[in-house]
């Protein structure tokens, strides 16, 4: 699976990493040329004559000089016009390229200048007769070795239409990141917060303390808020301010292919089911849902276990979710709330791999299907390019399958991000939303009209992924696998 942190053409990419690969080879004979300069600094003199020992030196200090002062420009000039020339990239752009590239460049800059400034008094020593001090050669070429790599990190992050004054720009990012980190370590803070008390506290301690606490908070499940909806909390769901935050941070693109109407009541299945699958709540509650759906509003049904851990509980339900069971879909129904879920399930959250080019999506599952024909509502498949790409899990699948048929849930559950903690890397976030599929209303389904439904359902879903993969960089060449088509049973319900 290729990157997706911008696109490029094959052609494009194979100039770029060969221009990356002169630099990488200019700084290499730098090093090299430092290295000798310092030996023979050290030992020279034992074997040579002091001209020879002296010619010796300057030679390698140029040699490692023009070396870090040809890499950088070539690596920002050659190599950026080359892989974002079609973003307006330009050799001189002060304070342009959105505030990571910006802060990037900065870094490099100041360690190109300080290695320049280190060979030009180098230079001033030796013309000067004086003695070079230990590692000083190879200090200066240090420096311009961390230039080439904060300037080649720059690159990568270059976005030509980002608009924002840089401050405001590095406030935002900021902004992002804390919040969407905070949003999707949450599970794991609240684990600590329960867990580590109970090993450092004596039990007794710990015990008069939770047992309060349990009983004050057992009156929140009083009429069953996480299926009927009543703690929703509009102010909350409705910030668009804050969930553009985390629009901002996965660069969230939304294509509105289905044209709904706000009058009606629709069930959104999202594919695939991503370690956390969070990408539903922000995504629909944020400034491009609203832009292109403005009154539709969906309640999302997560999964049961999310509404027995406190705080994670609270602020699911303050976000309009609900559990995903029959009773919260028939409330949802009447209440004309329409709702999204994740068909996939666990099992689907284990079979995909970040970097593979098949999307897995479990099919076995057909309640979902049953539930929309009962209540006559359309079905519309919505596809997540990039969702995969977020969280990877740790990888014990035989010891997960056997949790996972005992338990519903297949621990042991360790996902990891950006920097391997569960932060979610940055990766960009294209939702799709399909064409609603009619729904013809039943009160008792036949198994036959379940099972018409189910394959009309993910066949317009793989028809709707393969119509836009080619527009998401990274995904030309993927294609989605429905291992359980065959060995789906009529049983719905």
């Amino acid at each position: 699976m290729t990157s997706k942190a911008s696109a490029v053409t094959p052609r494009t990419e194979a100039v770029t990493r060969s221009w990356t690969a002169l630099t990488t080879a200019l700084l290499g004979a730098s090093f090299i040329a430092a290295v000798c300069a310092e030996l023979v600094r050290e030992i020279g003199l034992g074997i040579m004559d002091w001209r020879t020992h002296s010619l010796i030196i300057v030679v390698a200090c140029v040699i490692a000089f023009l070396g870090v002062f040809l890499a950088a420009p070539l690596m920002h000039v050659i190599v950026g016009h080359r892989r974002h020339h079609a973003k307006g990239y330009r050799s001189f752009q002060p304070f342009v390229g959105g505030s990571r590239f910006i802060v990037l460049q900065i870094i490099g800059w100041t360690f190109y200048a300080l290695a320049i400034t280190a060979f030009v008094s180098l230079f001033w020593t030796i013309a000067s007769k004086m003695h070079l001090s230990t590692g000083s050669v190879t200090s200066a070429v240090t420096g311009g070795v961390l230039a080439q790599l904060f300037l080649w990190l720059s690159l990568r992050y270059y976005d030509g239409d980002a608009k924002e004054p840089f401050l405001r720009a590095i406030y935002h990012d900021a902004s992002a990141f804390m919040l969407t980190a905070t949003f999707y370590s949450m599970p794991l803070l609240v684990v600590i917060a329960i867990v580590v008390p109970a090993i450092v506290l004596p039990w007794i301690t710990y015990f008069s303390m939770m047992i309060p606490f349990a009983y004050l908070y057992s009156f929140t499940y009083h009429k069953s808020p996480h299926r009927t909806g009543t703690r929703s909390w509009t102010r909350v769901r409705e910030k668009q301010s804050m969930w553009g935050l985390m629009e901002h941070y996965f660069s969230l693109r939304l294509i509105p292919q289905g044209k709904l109407d706000p009058d009606q009541v629709y069930m959104f299945g999202y594919h695939p089911h991503g370690i956390y699958p969070f990408t539903t709540v922000w995504a629909t509650r944020g400034r491009a849902w609203a832009q292109h759906y403005p009154k539709v509003t969906i309640d999302v049904l997560a999964a049961t276990v999310i509404f027995y851990l406190p705080v994670i509980r609270d602020i699911a339900m303050w976000s309009g979710c609900r559990d995903a069971s029959r009773e919260s879909m028939s409330s949802a129904f009447k209440q004309r709330r329409s709702v999204m879920l994740v068909p996939g399930g666990e099992r689907e959250m284990r079979e995909n791999r970040p970097e593979s080019d098949e999307v897995v999506l479990v099919t076995r599952h057909k309640g979902f299907i049953r539930q929309a024909i009962i209540h006559g509502v359309s079905l519309v498949p919505v596809f997540g390019f990039g969702e995969s790409h977020l969280l990877d899990n740790f990888r014990a699948k035989s010891t997960q399958e056997w949790f996972a048929k005992r338990t519903l849930y297949g621990a042991p559950h360790m996902p990891y991000g950006r920097f391997y903690s569960p932060i979610p890397n940055p990766a960009p976030v294209t939702v799709v939303v399909g064409d609603p599929i009619p729904v013809t209303q039943m009160d008792d389904p036949p198994a036959d009209e379940i099972d018409r439904l189910h394959r009309v359902y993910f066949d317009a879903l793989r028809h709707l992924f393969d119509q836009h993969k080619a527009s998401v960089a990274g995904f030309e060449n993927s294609r989605i696998v429905y291992p359980d088509f065959h060995e789906v049973t009529s049983d719905a319900r």
